[in-house]
């Protein structure tokens, strides 16, 4: 079993309680129900896992939040509201997921007592609990106890209630399976989410959100990731890669030599389980572990065997991840793979990048001849974008795009898989003779633009990389534009959901990487309160408050899961613009082919009339720029698209 989370799979079913006259949400007509779906034992210091779903007509997920509140010894203080007070709630992701992390400081970690919430998105939990429960549309109850065992307690019941389902319902059917458009595009990538200072090496808890924005950055191109890890934050991406995204998972259990036996087989037990669940289609036993010399041979064969035995599923293959000479110098090794794995960096083997592809082929060939007709798989290779050079191997975006197209070529058309290295700049990474190449493999950078050397071949494996813009034709172009050269990304698998609106995080996140403002103001994290400093926007959000583009809502806030009007989009865009040195005049009789001018708020007229002027706003058929409308994922890649180009003549 897992040994770092309980997992759970409940659906409580509460009803609709009164709202308080400010508080809204989009359909009366709703059940909305929290679905609990993970949660971590005491002494773990892990979020609250779940999904919200709707027992009658469908919903919209963003109309929600959810907050939490503590009792450190069960029937003692309420502690809240969390996850903490600059933070007092988390918003629910367009699909429906949720994850909150309760424990910010003090005794929290060993809470015995947890209250979820599910509150309207527009409702600011303050720490009164009686008034937090009069607004909720659901409650769940969490008893923790020492010895492991976790209890789920309804304890309101719905106003009008309607059958309580004998079975929990398929998630699936609530969260139709999408296809996924590259299935056959045979690109892989090693996926690794610590990105905006998180590391590992600190135990960071990665946000879910975090993670399914990385996933869509990757998903309309990617039909297969490696994964590192099976326990810790690492362990509660499979379930979601692998029944919302549809991916293939090469899974890897990290195995080290600092390891005690317990720390070992927890690992082996976690691949094992996690295979058995149906999440992972190569079972990877360590990574690189002869090239550091951690285990003797006989030892590490004992592991593979043992994982091979536990998998009920024969058909799917157990090897382990390393160095060609690892497999060159060990046939024992060879024989008791049903795979082999083989990482194979040019980078490091004094090799110019004009000659990189030509020695990963050599290498890939000479494990090829010793694999006795075993799948050899070349499970990480890439070059460097930046850093210093390693002997006559220099990084640079051009020689990273020589040996990508190259490798890519030839992996297509001899039928080998390269699992590259890896989809996103990490910076916790330290490595080469300088160490300063670490964070600079990613396909990605870590605000998620997709590097120019590789977007010739990424626009081969799927022009068009979204499938949803055709439901709004005048935003179709703009969409696909920006999803091509990695501005804008993906709300859900391979949907943009234009009809969606955009929150204020997102459209700042967005005009950061248009405008490349990260560049010009330095990568700084901001200092509003309510930003989560582990979600992708922190450091954007963080761009946009140094470039004085972002002033806040009041109180230290910026309010970045909120939705944004027309008119605070077209504010925002002004500032950037001078910002980046285009700055534009105002020129308010613009402003008279709207008929509904006079909406326009005092202090959006300089930047609505100044964009009006420039072509950057047009309005709609009717002759009304609208500007007290919330603006709509469309609406904010329309504007965007003719920014990016306007910036660019």
């Amino acid at each position: 079993m897992f040994r770092k989370f309980i997992s759970l799979l409940l659906i409580t079913a509460l009803g609709t309680l009164p709202f308080g006259a400010a508080v809204t949400v989009a359909a009366d007509s709703v059940t909305p129900r929290i679905a609990i779906e993970k949660v971590p034992a005491i002494d773990e210091g892990r979020e609250i896992e779940g999904r919200v779903w709707f027992e009658s007509s469908q919903g919209k997920f963003t109309d929600y939040a959810v907050t939490m509140a503590l009792e450190v010894t069960r029937g003692g203080t309420i502690w809240g509201p969390k996850p903490y007070s600059g933070k007092p709630s988390v918003a629910v992701d367009s699909s429906g997921f949720f994850s909150c992390l309760f424990v910010s400081g003090g005794n929290d970690i060993s809470a015995e007592r947890l209250y979820v919430w599910l509150i309207p998105a527009n409702f600011s939990p303050n720490g009164d609990f009686a008034r937090t429960e009069a607004v909720a549309l659901d409650k769940v109850v969490i008893d923790r106890y020492s010895d492991g065992r976790v209890e789920i307690q309804q304890t309101t019941q719905p106003t009008n209630p309607s059958p309580i389902p004998s079975a929990i319902p398929n998630l699936t059917d609530v969260f139709p399976q999408q296809k996924n458009p590259s299935e056959n595009a045979n690109l892989s990538i090693c996926y690794s989410p610590y990105t905006n200072g998180l590391s590992p090496e600190t135990e960071s808890a990665v946000p879910m959100e975090q993670m399914r924005w990385q996933l869509n950055l990757i998903y309309p191109y990617a039909d297969t990731i490696r994964l590192f890890g099976v326990s810790g934050e690492l362990e509660k991406i499979y379930k979601v890669a692998k029944e919302e995204y549809h991916l293939r998972i090469i899974a890897g259990c990290w195995l080290d030599s600092r390891y005690s036996q317990t720390q070992i087989y927890e690992e082996l037990d976690n691949l094992v389980e996690l295979t058995n669940k149906g999440y992972v289609d190569v079972a990877v036993v360590g990574s690189e572990t002869f090239y550091r010399d951690d285990f003797a041979v006989d030892e590490f064969i004992t592991y593979i065997k043992y994982v091979r035995e536990r998998i009920t599923d024969k058909s799917i293959p157990v090897g382990t991840s390393d160095t060609s000479d690892a497999f060159l110098n060990n046939p024992k090794l060879v024989e008791n793979c049903d795979i082999l794995l083989c990482t194979i960096y040019p980078f490091f083997s004094n090799v110019t990048a004009d000659n990189a592809a030509q020695s990963l082929i050599d290498a890939y060939n000479r494990v090829l001849a010793v694999s006795g007709g075993r799948q050899v798989i070349i499970s990480e290779s890439g070059w460097p974008t930046e850093g210093s050079p390693e002997g006559i191997a220099v990084p640079s975006m051009d020689n990273a795009r020589k040996l990508f197209e190259a490798s890519y070529q030839w992996s297509r058309e001899n039928n080998v898989e390269i699992v590259y290295f890896s989809e996103i700049d990490e910076a916790w990474k330290v490595e080469g003779a300088s160490n300063d190449i670490g964070g600079h493999w990613g396909h990605f950078t870590s605000v998620g633009m997709l590097k120019d050397a590789y977007l010739p071949i990424y626009r081969t494996i799927n022009p068009a990389p979204v499938l949803d813009a055709e439901t709004v034709k005048y935003a179709e172009e703009s969409i696909q534009e920006l999803i091509r050269n990695g501005v804008v990304d993906a709300n859900a698998p391979s949907l943009y959901e234009p009809l969606v609106p955009i929150t204020r995080g997102d459209f700042i996140h967005y005009l950061v990487k248009a405008l490349d403002l990260e560049q010009k103001t330095g990568r700084v994290g901001t200092t509003f309160g309510d930003v989560d400093p582990n979600i992708y926007y922190y450091f954007t959000i963080g761009s946009g408050q140094e470039a004085g583009l972002v002033k806040g809502v009041g109180e230290n806030t910026c309010n970045p899961t909120s939705d944004i009007t027309r008119q605070d989009l077209f504010t925002l865009v002004y500032r950037a613009l001078s910002y980046a040195g285009m700055e534009l005049e105002p020129n308010y009789a613009a402003l008279d082919k709207f008929a509904d001018k006079s909406g326009v708020s005092d202090y959006a007229r300089d930047a609505v009339s100044a964009l009006t002027d420039n072509g950057l706003v047009l309005g709609d058929q009717n002759g009304n720029v609208n500007p007290l409308d919330n603006a709509s994922r469309a609406d904010a890649a329309v504007l965007l698209y003719r920014v990016y180009k306007f910036a660019d003549e």
